[in-house]
């Protein structure tokens, strides 16, 4: 068939698909289970009418749904998935996608194989290829549905990640097939190797791919084709390299360079570009789900299905046992063994029935040998579950839904409801005192429309309690949280680092307010619940005993001190935005203050916070202030002379003129966490009383040793039970001693500048005695004992004055 045939015949399809998501859209039924029934007359029209006779001639391949249809299908669903909730809930996921599928599969094959006239390992390839539930066919119901967030998650990342299961067990299968009992052994000895490389490898390759794609996307940010056609290449590259080439689970490196890139490349997109980015990809999934449902119809043969019915109502039958059996066993014990949120029976139930068969179980079935035994009769089995699930799961599954309950609001969002009929009606109320005041509008007739409007609107008011109002305000104020720290993160008053750990920090206070049902009760915010503080605290631990990591551990600390003032600075932006968006209509006024009072303490704090910094190193504060600000002022620019090309308002030349001379001032300002200035060691070796009176050569050597070290309120300087011996000389800022005594008391001694402590490691052993913490930012002098000891020979005092501080402080 000529290419121009093939052209028209797809465009036929698609035009029919469109069409009749027009004209079936009020119909109960999911979009892709028409697809499928539009498909199947397709077929049958064919046979009849000349004109359709080119559609007989079209085929769905396992190569067309597995690097055509898949890669998009799965990048799309995964850039929009939250990848918070998938990793908490990762342990049910996994255990659904891994062990569940593998007793699933253990399961339906020896029946079909007690049953039918199938070989014991045949009848295990049908077991292992329909357990997998497909995510093509869960993503695009789902989609329709809107059903809540963690059962979407659960569903769908299960029918992202147990296709990597199937697929390995039907290739080890395949291997197994044919070959001695001896070698059958060693073969499936390895296939735990097997499914972990193939697993973590396709992950390893995708999370590779969506950090370079990320990192591309600074000098592409600006340019919407680029980062689109970037996207496209991400998608299909890291799935083609990743299954063809390294021979891994493309479907995992195509989740996890979606979810990489949704992390850290779609942060930098304007929002402009992130809108079109989405509605792109949603465009594309579009076109892919059409023409992959109706080619599941234009496979199917009916006559053939129906001689092998009751085979496969049998398959039907296990398929729909074996997925109950998990869903109700699996779920609740990974509940108990992880501590998990419960899963409601009616969430149970929802997703028992939502396991899907569709695109990727034909894929396989297609794909196996075509001299295998019994193939026919798998294709047919194969295509009767997924016609099945198809047309009899699918539809059913709303009413299911609606059954349940679970399509009913919540407090906070009856709460939301209410709030949005509020503003229903103050808009109906602006445009008719518009019309009024232009003498469009007679006075009568207006309040005839507003009193008809209002009565409608107040139909579907909630009733809504105070306590919920109050979460409700709450959640308002920390959405007004999050939009004005991505204005600015767009503004360059964050990086990337201090931008997701504040998207973190949000997120967590969002999910405490919906779960916690004391009113008024603030999660207070731990250094434990940011993954970026822990990983700082780790490696500031590594590094701080370390002679070699000296140099290191001041460059990282200097960073470390621009980046945590970057999220001060923005917190309080932050939270002067959350205050402007308190509204008092309609929330308990000694609610609305108990907000207002939690945002004040947050302002109180945080401008302490900066003010000490400003103490500890006026130096560094002044640059990082004058540069932060320089920085944002011209990203502001930037934004501006972008929005004003876009609106039409200058010339392309004109704006590539100036886009290229602001960016060149951006690149060419020079980075704010510098280290920080001010007096030399030789001044600071001056201030301390246990090395006055010493000679200039004296303390020009001991200068030459000091390393100065800056270190952050809250820090631990050194650990007890930590090796270590360096001698640290407070130069800025004051620490906390906290020492046991023989009865097991702490005892807290606080030192400021000039002190030092460290000696009893540096006098006695190399573990230290005692831990040490940083009240406020500060700056200290770390010598190495060599060199102290060095010096304290020639000058017999100073090993004196150490021998007395560290009897003064063992007291």
């Amino acid at each position: 068939m000529p290419l121009s045939e093939y052209v028209l015949v797809i465009m036929f399809l698609l035009a029919t698909g469109i069409v009749a998501s027009g004209v079936f859209r009020k119909l109960p039924i999911p979009y892709t289970v028409i697809l499928i029934l539009i498909g199947i007359a397709l077929t049958k029209l064919s046979g009849v009418w000349p004109l359709l006779e080119p559609l007989q001639q079209f085929q769905l391949t396992p190569d067309l749904v597995l690097f055509i249809f898949l890669p998009a299908l799965i990048f799309e669903s995964s850039l929009n998935l939250n990848a918070r909730q998938l990793i908490k809930d990762i342990a049910p996921v996994l255990t659904l996608a891994v062990p569940a599928l593998l007793v699933s599969t253990a399961a339906i094959g020896i029946i079909v194989w007690l049953v039918l006239p199938l070989d014991f390992l045949v009848a295990l390839l049908f077991g292992a290829l329909i357990s997998a539930t497909d995510p093509v066919a869960v993503i695009s119901l789902f989609k329709e549905l809107g059903t809540p967030e963690r059962l979407t998650v659960l569903v769908e990342g299960e029918s992202l990640l147990n296709d990597a299961t199937a697929i390995v067990i039907v290739s080890i299968l395949l291997g197994l097939y044919g070959v001695s009992a001896d070698s059958g052994w060693s073969i499936a000895g390895t296939a735990v190797g097997q499914f972990l490389v193939v697993f973590f490898g396709g992950v390893l390759v995708g999370t590779v791919f969506g950090l370079v794609i990320s990192w591309m996307m600074t000098r592409f940010a600006h340019e919407i084709s680029a980062v689109l056609i970037l996207s496209l290449v991400l998608a299909y590259l890291s799935f083609v390299i990743a299954e063809h080439s390294l021979h891994v689970s493309g479907v995992m490196a195509v989740v996890a360079c979606a979810i990489v890139f949704g992390i850290f490349g779609m942060p930098r997109l304007s929002r402009e570009t992130v809108d079109v980015m989405h509605e792109t990809w949603e465009f594309i999934s579009h076109i892919c789900n059409t023409l992959l449902f109706l080619f599941v119809g234009l496979l199917v043969d009916l006559e053939s299905l129906m001689g092998d019915f009751w085979y496969i109502m049998l398959a039907v039958l296990l398929v729909q046992a074996a997925r109950a059996a998990n869903i109700y066993s699996f779920v609740p014990l990974t509940e108990k063994l992880f501590k998990l949120p419960h899963v409601t029976l009616g969430e149970r139930h929802i997703m028992f029935w939502g396991g899907l068969k569709g695109g990727l179980a034909i894929a396989i079935v297609l794909s196996l040998p075509v001299d295998l035994p019994g193939r026919e009769l798998l294709i047919h089995l194969t295509l009767g579950v997924v016609l099945f699930t198809m047309l009899i799961n699918a539809p059913t599954i709303r009413p299911l839904i609606k059954k349940l309950g679970i399509d009913s609001l919540s407090s906070e969002e009856n709460a939301e409801l209410s709030r949005g009929i509020i503003g229903a009606k103050q808009a109906v109320n602006h445009i008719l005192n518009q019309f009024s005041d232009s003498g469009l509008l007679t006075r009568a007739n207006q309040h005839s429309i507003l009193e008809e409007t209002s009565s409608i609107l107040d139909k579907w008011m909630p009733e809504v309690v105070c306590d919920d109002e109050f979460r409700y305000q709450r959640l308002c104020a920390l959405n007004a949280e999050y939009q004005t720290m991505d204005n600015l993160f767009k503004a360059g008053v964050l990086n990337q680092y201090a931008y997701l750990d504040l998207r973190g920090e949000i997120v967590r206070k969002r999910e405490h307010i919906v779960t916690e049902k004391r009113v008024g009760k603030e999660k207070k915010t731990d250094r434990k619940d940011s993954f970026f503080l822990r990983l700082e605290d780790n490696l500031v631990k590594r590094m701080r005993e370390k002679d070699w990591a000296t140099s290191l551990l001041s460059h990282y600390q200097n960073k470390r001190l621009a980046s945590h003032l970057m999220r001060d600075v923005a917190r309080i932006i932050m939270a002067e935005a959350a205050l402007k968006e308190i509204n008092e209509d309609g929330v308990a006024k000694d609610y609305c203050i108990r907000i207002e009072e939690i945002y004040q303490r947050h302002l109180k704090y945080f401008r302490e916070h900066i003010s000490d910094t400003r103490n500890s190193f006026p130096e560094f504060f002044d640059r990082f202030e004058v540069r932060l600000c320089s920085r944002s002022a011209l990203v502001a620019a930037l934004h501006n002379i972008e929005e004003a090309h876009n609106r039409g308002n200058i010339t392309t030349k004109v704006f590539l003129y100036l886009e290229e001379r602001v960016q060149h001032a951006i690149e060419k300002m020079p980075a704010i966490s510098e280290p920080v200035q001010g007096l030399s060691s030789r001044e600071l070796v001056e201030l301390v009383s246990l090395l006055s009176g010493l000679s200039d050569v004296a303390l020009d050597k001991i200068a030459q040793c000091a390393k100065p070290v800056n270190y952050l309120e809250g820090d631990t300087i050194i650990g007890v039970g930590e090796q270590g011996d360096a001698l640290y000389v407070i130069a800025r800022g004051r620490v906390k001693v906290l020492l046991k005594n023989a009865s097991e008391e702490n005892r807290v001694i606080e030192l400021g500048a000039g002190e030092f402590f460290g000696e009893m490691a540096l006098l006695s052993d190399s573990v230290r005695k005692a831990d040490v913490l940083a009240i406020t930012a500060c700056t200290l002098l770390r010598i190495n004992s060599k060199d102290v000891l060095e010096i304290a020979k020639q000058y017999p005092e100073i090993s004196v004055r150490l021998e007395e501080v560290k009897a003064e402080r063992s007291l």
